[in-house]
């Protein structure tokens, strides 16, 4: 299968779904340089204190150890992150939404 990659742009926010039925660390390595380098021609930076990587995967799957780096910066895997105002985690439940949607309107009462 190849890899699919879908980039999705949105203001200043740049988001890449890769998408292959066997994750190997190198093609996605690989990915992540071509891409710092389509920044930088394009006189670009990527602001590696924002920059997460979350690996997708069903309930059943387990997470594989995928490592992307550059520079010598690593970009930390998260289980969860911030999409569009949306938290979406790595098995695409709502649960993490859910829950920040909770405890943000907890402080609020309705009334009748």
């Amino acid at each position: 299968m190849r890899v699919k990659l879908t980039p999705i742009l949105f203001v200043d926010d740049t988001s890449v779904l890769i998408s292959h039925s066997n994750p190997i660390s190198r093609k996605i390595q690989s990915i992540f340089t071509n891409l710092n380098e389509w920044f930088k021609n394009n006189l670009l930076s990527l602001n590696f204190s924002k920059t997460q990587f979350v690996h997708f995967t069903t309930r059943n799957t387990n997470q594989m150890e995928i490592i992307i780096d550059h520079d010598n910066k690593s970009i930390p895997t998260c289980s969860s992150t911030k999409f569009l105002g949306i938290t979406v985690d790595c098995t695409l439940s709502w649960r993490h939404h859910i829950d920040f949607v909770t405890k943000k309107t907890e402080h609020y009462i309705l009334f009748d």
